[in-house]
C-alpha cells in the first residue's frame, strides 16, 4: 500500500490520502489527521528518531527517508517507509512537508521485517533513496559555492560539476563533496 500526506507545519494541518486512513486502521471512520494523531501511532522506540527527522526537515530543509513501525487502531504493528520532502520556506524554516508512505508489512508476509529475505531488496531501495537525498544536498551546496565564486546561474554550476566528474572519471557526488568542503573545483586529477 502506498499513501500520501502533506503537513502544514505552522498550522498543524495534515492531509492524508484515503490509503493513509486504511494504513493506520481508520477504515470505517476516517480520523481527522493531525501531528498528535500521527505521533500517537508511532512505535515508542521509533518516535525519537522520527521527531529528530521532522525537526531537521523544518529547520534545515532536509528531505528524509525513514523506515519505522506504527501501531494501528487495532494494536497491530506495521512496518512502513516514509519519504518526505520539505518545501515552502519562510524565515529559514520549512512550512510544508509532503511525502509518501509505503507499507512494508505485507511484503514481509507477516514475518519480522529484519528477518525476511525479500526485505533486503526493499532495504537497498530505501538506502539508495537516502544516499540520493544526501547526494542531492551536497550537489546543491557545491552548486552554491560555484555560483557565488563565479557569479554564474545554477545550470552553469551544475554543468561545471558534471564536466569535472567526466574528466576526472569520478562520481558527481564525490566532486560535489570536494567542492563543498574545499571551495575549489579541479577539472583534472592531480
Amino acid at each position: 500500500m502506498r499513501a500520501e500526506f502533506c503537513l502544514d507545519v505552522r498550522s498543524d494541518h495534515l492531509e492524508w490520502s484515503a490509503d493513509m486512513h486504511l494504513l493506520y486502521g481508520y477504515a470505517d471512520e476516517p480520523a481527522r489527521p493531525s501531528m498528535d494523531l500521527l505521533t500517537s501511532h508511532k512505535h515508542p522506540a521509533d518516535l525519537p528518531r522520527m521527531n529528530q527527522l521532522i525537526r531537521r526537515a523544518i529547520t534545515h530543509q532536509e528531505p528524509y527517508v525513514y523506515r519505522h513501525r506504527i501501531i494501528t487502531t487495532d494494536d497491530r504493528v506495521r512496518t512502513i517507509a516514509v519519504s518526505a520532502t520539505p518545501s515552502v520556506v519562510e524565515r529559514g524554516r520549512s512550512r510544508v512537508i509532503s511525502g509518501v508512505t509505503i507499507d512494508l508489512t505485507d511484503a514481509t508476509q507477516g514475518r519480522s521485517f529484519e528477518d525476511d529475505p525479500d526485505a533486503d531488496v526493499l532495504l537497498r531501495k530505501i538506502a539508495n533513496l537516502e544516499k540520493a537525498l544526501e547526494s542531492r544536498d551536497v550537489i546543491g551546496q557545491a552548486k552554491g559555492v560555484l555560483m557565488h565564486a563565479y557569479r554564474i546561474p545554477a545550470t552553469q554550476a551544475f554543468e561545471l560539476l558534471t564536466l569535472a566528474s567526466q574528466r576526472r572519471n569520478r562520481k558527481l557526488a564525490e566532486i560535489a563533496d570536494e567542492v563543498a568542503r574545499t571551495g575549489v573545483l579541479r577539472a583534472e586529477n592531480g
